[in-house]
């Protein structure tokens, strides 16, 4: 077992995943078919491909992307659908085949190494973006805000690649076994499993794992302690937006590091199938839930989506009607309107603006939530 593992991503070292123990008809009879599997991963991949991809376009319908929140979960979104589509797609296609490591050997070594990349481009995301609501709720992290003004998100998405790019140097993939239903350090190449622990598993992942898990739980924790603190002290009361702020950031943070905590625990400890099976049906939704959490829990991303799939909405950019106020979308205080939206009404019923709350991005007034 080893921490880093040197190599270049786009060769396949025939020593150490040699496939010659068997011929090719052997590999495919040891793998196994299970259409259930891959009819749930296709159809549900699908589903959160093209929900996730409803909330990215309205992000761009509202104007969201000038606030920072909505670019850094933007460019989450786009990692997170390129995990979906491996995670679903190609996990789908292995179901269907009964796919092992040798018996789809380029596939599987693509899948594994996008897999892991993406995974710890999400991961990291999600970190940033936890330390960018702490520190614009927080009226004593004003000196750090610096880290998210001007040009500074783009930084971190430079970061967030080259991360995702470097990764493949530094470790080896993580292919896909239809046997065990899961992406596995190990290939099953050989009948010896312990050998093949000791040789192809990495701490790298689990030590990314943990990190994830602890970062994420301590500053949503904090997070949503400071929005409690803050709401009773000006209403006395948990509000309905303080609410939405709490849920989004549970389910967020939740399903992100649950998925690391398993992860990590089937790294080091032998575990029944299906909690193996469970795992990764949850690391699929630690991805594709985001864009269901946007859509229950974010009114404006909401209003935006069912007007793209009625077209009964205009956007339209300095309108003096039904303006959204900057202070709400997390403008400069007093700063005038960037954008309004002025809703035509849906056959049947009709639409309102969004509460521009909904937001929870803060300007350095921390009353505005």
């Amino acid at each position: 077992m080893h921490v880093f593992y040197v190599s270049l991503p786009w060769i396949i070292d025939e020593k150490e995943y040699n496939c010659s123990s068997r011929s090719y008809s052997e590999w495919v009879g040891r793998g196994s078919v299970n259409p259930f599997q891959g009819t749930y991963f296709g159809v549900s991949g699908l589903i959160f491909v093209v929900l996730y991809g409803l909330c990215l376009t309205g992000m761009v319908r509202g104007h969201l992307l000038k606030i920072t929140c909505y670019r850094l979960m933007f460019f989450n979104g786009i990692v997170d659908i390129i995990d979906l589509a491996v995670g679903s797609f190609l996990t789908a296609y292995f179901h269907f085949t009964g796919a092992v490591f040798c018996s789809t050997m380029a596939i599987n070594w693509i899948a594994g190494h996008l897999s892991w990349s993406a995974w710890c481009g999400a991961t990291f995301n999600c970190v940033v973006l936890a330390l960018n609501r702490t520190i614009e709720m927080n009226p004593a992290m004003q000196r750090l805000r610096f880290l998210f003004k001007g040009k500074a998100p783009f930084f971190w998405m430079f970061f967030c690649v080259l991360y995702m790019i470097v990764r493949p140097f530094i470790s080896g993939p993580i292919p896909y076994n239809t046997v065990v239903s899961s992406y596995l350090g190990a290939p099953m190449i050989s009948d010896d499993i312990e050998w093949e622990i000791s040789n192809y598993a990495s701490l790298f992942l689990p030590i990314h794992n943990l990190i994830v898990s602890v970062i994420l739980v301590t500053l949503y924790a904090f997070l949503c302690h400071q929005v409690m603190k803050i709401r009773r002290a000006s209403t006395g009361r948990m509000d309905k937006v303080q609410i939405q702020l709490f849920m989004q950031s549970l389910l967020i943070c939740a399903t992100t590091a649950m998925t690391a905590i398993l992860y990590s625990f089937l790294d080091f400890f032998p575990v029944s199938r299906s909690i193996v099976i469970a795992g990764n049906v949850v690391w699929q939704l630690s991805h594709g839930v985001h864009g269901v959490v946007y859509l229950c829990f974010n009114s404006h991303i909401r209003g935006q989506v069912l007007a793209l799939l009625t077209r009964g909405i205009l956007v339209q950019p300095g309108h003096p009607r039904d303006h959204i106020s900057g202070r709400g979308l997390g403008l400069l205080p007093g700063d005038p309107s960037k954008f309004s939206v002025q809703p035509k009404p849906f056959r049947g019923h009709g639409t309102t603006p969004s509460d521009p709350r909904d937001f929870g991005e803060t300007t350095g007034d921390h009353r505005e939530f």
